[in-house]
């Protein structure tokens, strides 16, 4: 009896702790589109990534707040220019990135070799989970290109 007591008793804790354990998430807006992203940001276009390096985030000249939820790194990633569907970015530029910690912050990995479509609000935006920037050649986002095509032109 003593032994059932106990167990249940272990039982309880653990199921309390998870229950009480800090959760962390990227909280992005739900139900947005690529119209709404396309209408809303300054620059849309689509590149391939040449390289990735990891910088200190002292270089950024952010404030502090920024810093801190930036961190002492961050992840600089080199592009060249393929497709402009809005605004006016530079041939061959740079895109930053968090560094993912596992914490919610939103961080995304832009692949060396790989060719991607940036929504950016300006410049030097950092490319989060919710800037709804995509990898071009995944299935799920076949058409997408083609969509952003047509928008362009109109």
């Amino acid at each position: 009896m003593k032994r059932q007591i106990f167990v249940v008793r272990i039982t309880f804790l653990i199921c309390l702790s998870i229950w009480i354990s800090p959760s962390y998430a990227c909280n992005c807006p739900i139900g947005t589109t690529d119209e709404l992203f396309f209408s809303e940001s300054k620059l849309v276009f689509r590149v391939r990534i040449t390289a990735n390096e990891l910088r200190p985030s002292q270089e950024l000249n952010v404030d502090k707040s920024s810093s801190e939820a930036i961190g002492p790194e961050y992840v600089r990633a080199k592009y060249r220019l393929l497709e402009v569907f809005k605004g006016k970015p530079s041939a061959e530029g740079y895109l930053n990135l968090l560094v993912y910690t596992n914490t919610g912050n939103c961080a995304v990995d832009l692949m060396t070799g790989v060719e991607y479509v940036i929504f950016l609000d300006a410049k030097d935006d950092f490319i989060i989970a919710c800037s709804r920037s995509f990898p071009v050649f995944v299935n799920e986002n076949v058409g997408r290109v083609e969509k952003l095509r047509k928008l362009k032109a109109n």
